[in-house]
C-alpha cells in the first residue's frame, strides 16, 4: 500500500508551503505503478492552500482522477498553531475555525461557496469511488472518455445523493442522474449492476427495470430456484446464489 500526499499541482501553491515537487512526473509514475495493479494507491489532496483557486483545484483533481488510483481523500486545509501557514494567515486572508482542528473556512482564493462545491464533490467521490460503489461504471466511462471535467461530473451527483436513503434508491438516482445530462447508456447501466451486485450482501431489490421474460432466462440457464437473482449483463447473464449465513456467489456466463 503506497499512501501519496500530492495535495496540489499548481507549483506556486505548493512552493508557498515549502514543497518541491514535479507534478508532471509524480504523475506519470503513479499511473507506471498503479497501471502494474500490484500496489494499492491511496493519494490526497488538499484544498484552501495558498493560490488555489477553484478552478486550479479542479484541474489538480482532474489530472489526479484520472490516474483511478484505488483512494483519492480530499482533505480541507487546517491552519495548526505554530506552522508556516498559521503566521501568514494575515498575508492570504485566511478565515477558519477558531477551534481545533482550525478547518479553513475561506481564503483570498477561494470563497466560502466555493469550498462548500469542493465539501459536495467530496461527499459524492466517497460514495461512488472510495466506498467502491461505481468503479466498473467509473473506469468504464474513463475509457469511453465522454466526460470532459471528473470534478464537475462527480460533484453534479452530489444534488441527487441522498445518504438518508437506502443503497439501491441511491443507484436509481444515478441513473436518472446520467438521463439528465445525457450519457445513459445499457452499458453504464450493466456496470452499475456489477458494482451494486458485488456490494450487497443479501438478495437486493433491483434499481434497474426488472426484465419481464425473467423466468425465461432461468429456464435457458437451468436456475429455477428463487435464491438465485438472474439479470442480463452486456451478452451474458449476472447470476448469484443467496443462502442463508454464507457469502453470495456471483457468477457471469
Amino acid at each position: 500500500r503506497l499512501e501519496v500526499g500530492i495535495q496540489s499541482l499548481m507549483n506556486k501553491t505548493i512552493e508557498s508551503v515549502d514543497r518541491k515537487q514535479d507534478g508532471e512526473k509524480l504523475i506519470k509514475v503513479l499511473s507506471d505503478i498503479n497501471n502494474a495493479n500490484r500496489t494499492v494507491i491511496h493519494v490526497d489532496l488538499i484544498a484552501g492552500l495558498p493560490y488555489e483557486t477553484l478552478d486550479m483545484f479542479k484541474e489538480t483533481f482532474n489530472k489526479t482522477f484520472l490516474m483511478l488510483c484505488e483512494e483519492l481523500q480530499l482533505g480541507f486545509l487546517k491552519l495548526l498553531r505554530g506552522t508556516k501557514i498559521r503566521n501568514e494567515a494575515n498575508l492570504y486572508d485566511y478565515k477558519f475555525d477558531s477551534s481545533a482542528p482550525y478547518e479553513v473556512i475561506s481564503n483570498k482564493f477561494l470563497s466560502s461557496e466555493e469550498l462548500q462545491i469542493i465539501h459536495d464533490c467530496e461527499n459524492a467521490l466517497e460514495w461512488m469511488w472510495n466506498n467502491k460503489r461505481c468503479v466498473s461504471f467509473i473506469k468504464h466511462l474513463v475509457k469511453d472518455n465522454i466526460i470532459t471535467n471528473y470534478f464537475d461530473f462527480i460533484e453534479g451527483y452530489n444534488k441527487y445523493y441522498d445518504k438518508t436513503k437506502q443503497l439501491y434508491e441511491n443507484y436509481e438516482s444515478l441513473c436518472q442522474y446520467l438521463k439528465d445530462i445525457n450519457i445513459y447508456k445499457k452499458e453504464y447501466i450493466d456496470d452499475l449492476k456489477l458494482d451494486y451486485l458485488n456490494i450487497v450482501k443479501i438478495k437486493p431489490k433491483p434499481f434497474w427495470n426488472v426484465e419481464e421474460n425473467i423466468d425465461n432466462y432461468r429456464k435457458l440457464l437451468g436456475y429455477q430456484n428463487t435464491n438465485y437473482l438472474i439479470t442480463p449483463y452486456y451478452d451474458k447473464y449476472i447470476v448469484i446464489k443467496y443462502e442463508k449465513n454464507q457469502k453470495p456467489a456471483l457468477y457471469i456466463e
